[in-house]
């Protein structure tokens, strides 16, 4: 019954933007305006009859991806760093509160200026996403409870089992509201960096593409698949680290 209820709260969410986006467009009419959710949709349908469709997501997808787990594995590192040697997380904390606050278009001119717009994607998904991961480990292994940890000092446990049974079991909380965060972070600092760097065959290229030609329906079709991937992207995340987690439980 919680289930269907959540459902019927969604699908009554959903419809009322459907709703809503539709009024929209009735009070700025015209294809250069403002599309309705029916052009928008003829317009991915259209879209997702071609190879070059397809083609952009994979691109696209595989660099923010690639971009995401790279920023993970760092992340992960750095606060396991920080964690035991105060001086390392001295030596983050300056580029934390930068990536924090700089604005993402600040970053993409820079990464562009000194490298070429093909991985600008990667690098900037890397560098958004980092604080976040680095943030939500640190702060979850610090979560731990102190009498689980007194514990593991009477029965002088090694460094890496208070890890694997207390520190990151404190953690998982932090971690699944990080990769909640940090996906949909990732397609939107990706996709924006593509569109200033408009790499060839990319989402971002088509979307300026868009903004050029003022075509409006096939604009909102694109952010509709964005949204689409960033919601995958945090399922399948979430998916790995409750996987990970359960692979931790067997003790070999």
């Amino acid at each position: 019954m919680p289930g269907k209820v959540g459902l019927i709260r969604r699908a009554g969410a959903l419809l009322i933007f459907v709703a809503l986006w539709q009024l929209l467009a009735l009070c700025f009419p015209g294809a250069l305006a403002v599309a309705s959710p029916l052009d928008s949709l003829r317009a991915l349908w259209d879209l997702g009859g071609t190879a070059a469709f397809w083609k952009r997501i994979l691109l696209s997808s595989t660099r923010i991806g690639l971009g995401f787990l790279l920023s993970a594995s760092a992340a992960s590192a750095a606060a396991v760093l920080s964690f035991h040697i105060p001086a390392v997380e001295v030596f983050f904390a300056p580029f934390i509160t930068l990536m924090k606050s700089v604005p993402l278009a600040v970053i993409v001119i820079l990464l562009l200026i000194l490298f070429s717009s093909t991985g600008i994607a990667l690098a900037v998904v890397s560098l958004v996403t980092f604080p976040i991961f680095y943030t939500a480990l640190l702060a979850g292994a610090r979560a731990a409870d102190a009498k689980l940890l007194e514990m593991a000092r009477v029965f002088c446990w090694s460094e890496a089992r208070k890890w694997r049974w207390i520190r990151l079991s404190a953690a998982r909380g932090h971690l699944r509201s990080a990769l909640r965060v940090a996906a949909g972070m990732a397609w939107k600092a990706g996709v924006s960096a593509e569109v200033l760097g408009t790499p060839q065959g990319s989402i971002g290229e088509a979307l300026y593409g868009a903004k050029v030609y003022l075509d409006t329906e096939e604009l909102f079709a694109w952010a509709a698949v964005i949204l689409f991937l960033g919601w995958l992207m945090e399922r399948l995340s979430l998916t790995l680290l409750d996987g990970l987690y359960c692979l931790r439980e067997i003790d070999v």
